[in-house]
């Protein structure tokens, strides 16, 4: 096996409510050379209070997205690694709810989430690989499925999704034909309220808002991608700005 721990952290914290699974991931990073800390056990009542467990110098993160199915936080760990992130931790987002969350309470922070990794397929290579990435990123080294673009989405549809309001965009630039689901709250209250307004449930014909949003399109799939920065575009003031702006609908804008 390759030795990656020349190149990964020297403490990983795993933080899971499940004491099982916890088990499995720690024997897999004493596997790669690092040393593990779990935290399983406690309630944590904010971000700020689990970082406070934390202890930053060398030191990387493996978290679990539903901690609160044993009252372990009151967040989700998609919170926590995005504030891992922002404070230049490289964690990784574990979860088994991928289908059921990706699109709401981990696309809400997947800015900052340079890795998403699924339960049932981890291993000692995704960890380190996934970690490595994590590190480099946070050094400037962005991979070309993080880099984002600025362009062009169209908003076609809002709905409700639990508790999250929820919209589905296409991005023609990408997958012109996939549609994305991301909450609403993602686009900040302006942008958001002033998409409400132009569409109408059950509109005949269906009706569309352009937005201008940053966003990776270099992401294989769906599971990846992040929304980040969203404008409503300005109205073109001639005829050959309003030919420009068709020219460059859907595609990328830098």
């Amino acid at each position: 096996m390759t030795n990656f721990s020349q190149f990964l952290p020297e403490t990983i914290y795993i933080i899971d409510d499940n004491q099982d699974t916890a088990g499995d991931i720690k024997d897999q990073v004493e596997d790669l050379g690092c040393k593990p800390i779990l935290i399983t056990r406690g309630h944590f009542s904010t971000t700020s209070e689990l970082m406070e467990e934390i202890e930053p110098q060398n030191a990387g993160i493996i978290c679990d997205h539903r901690l609160q199915h044993g009252s372990l936080a009151d967040f989700f760990g998609s919170e926590f690694v995005a504030l891992s992130y922002s404070q230049r931790l490289p964690a990784l987002l574990l979860t088994e709810y991928g289908e059921q969350d990706v699109d709401t309470t981990i696309r809400r922070y997947r800015r900052n989430i340079p890795i998403l990794l699924q339960r049932s397929n981890v291993d000692l290579k995704l960890i380190a690989d996934g970690m490595i990435k994590c590190i480099e990123e946070l050094k400037g080294n962005i991979e070309t499925d993080r880099r984002p673009h600025r362009t062009f989405v169209k908003v076609t549809h809002i709905d409700r999704e639990g508790e999250d309001i929820v919209a589905d965009v296409f991005i023609d630039s990408w997958k012109p034909k996939t549609a994305i689901r991301l909450p609403i709250s993602l686009m900040g209250d302006d942008v958001a309220d002033y998409v409400t307004s132009k569409l109408v449930r059950n509109a005949d014909p269906p009706l569309s808002v352009r937005l201008l949003a940053k966003v990776n399109l270099g992401a294989s799939n769906s599971w990846e991608l992040y929304f980040d920065e969203f404008e409503i575009p300005g109205e073109p003031r001639s005829s050959l700005e309003s030919l420009v702006t068709k020219k460059l609908y859907g595609k990328d804008i830098e």
